[in-house]
């Protein structure tokens, strides 16, 4: 099951500069991203041999008051990930289920936490970390917004009553957003994935070949989709593109994975023979790109 595990004390506020080994990459007035532009050191990678869950190697992402952005609903299949609520409020949804957090909830909760959830930790300043283990579909964004769009829910709050909420929430909710998003086992899928999505959402290039320029005319509007989908089965991103969970159970899921690995895969398989390639060194930091070269070289096979 995917959970919230654990907390740690929370960190100052989030600088505007980007931390040391990461660049920034922003859609003005939805998302902004600060993401590593090398692959992980040894010692990151010594992180899927303990019992630390928390990594140094993660991408800081920040939604500024009004954002609209979610991550959408998807599942990872090879890796479990982590979210940790540095600032502000965040719906997070894991299955069927949704849920609140928030970076100052845990250690002044006096409710008992939800089957999705835990605190741990003193003090007033802590940060939530949600689990969300291999093969669960997830989305999350920022609590105010969803809230605001959800007029009857059925939500588990893991803090404080109704009552408090009302009178000590709203400042939070209507605060900047900032998460760390990291991934188990570490690796850099992960900021391969947002370099890469974020090249094709913000960058309108022109394909440089005449079989991708006349794809492109082929797909219209539906190019910049194309592009993702490639992006999301080379880098274990799935998305759900009908949600037939709750109502069919078991079946649904299958229904859902089914379509989504048809569509993905078609995709891909059309994009081999174009050359659109999911990694690419234009959207790539150099150090990132030279690592992802030698992953090929070594044997893994780039989609």
């Amino acid at each position: 099951m995917a959970n919230t595990i654990m907390a740690h004390e929370a960190p100052p506020a989030p600088a505007p500069a980007p931390a040391p080994g990461t660049a920034s990459i922003s859609r003005p007035g939805s998302v902004t991203y600060c993401i590593p532009t090398q692959p992980p050191a040894n010692n990151d990678n010594d992180n899927n041999n303990n019992t630390s869950l928390f990594s140094s190697y993660s991408t800081r992402i920040h939604l500024p008051p009004s954002s609209q952005w979610t991550s959408g609903l998807h599942w990872h299949n090879q890796t479990t990930e982590y979210l940790s609520v540095v600032r502000g409020a965040i719906f997070v949804t894991l299955g069927t289920r949704t849920s609140i957090h928030r970076a100052s909830s845990s250690s002044s909760s006096s409710s008992s936490p939800s089957p999705s959830s835990s605190a741990a930790g003193h003090g007033r300043n802590v940060v939530v970390v949600v689990r969300v283990d291999a093969g669960v579909r997830h989305n999350w964004g920022r609590a105010e917004e969803y809230l605001r769009t959800k007029r009857s829910m059925d939500v588990d709050v893991n803090e404080k009553s109704e009552k408090s909420e009302k009178s000590e929430g709203i400042e939070e909710l209507a605060d900047h957003v900032v998460v760390e998003e990291w991934t188990l086992p570490c690796s850099m899928s992960k900021p391969l994935f947002f370099w890469n999505l974020n090249g094709v959402i913000i960058t309108s290039s022109s394909p440089s070949s005449c079989p991708k320029r006349a794809l492109q005319y082929l797909l219209g509007t539906y190019w910049t989709s194309f592009q993702l989908f490639i992006i999301f089965h080379a880098l274990d991103n799935y998305p759900v593109f009908v949600g037939f969970e709750p109502g069919f159970g078991r079946l649904g899921r299958r229904l859902e994975f089914a379509l989504t690995w048809t569509v993905l895969w078609a995709c891909s398989l059309v994009g081999r023979v174009v050359g659109v390639e999911a990694v690419s060194e234009e959207r790539t930091p150099r150090s990132l790109w030279e690592a992802w070269v030698v992953e090929d070289a070594g044997g893994r096979k780039r989609k």
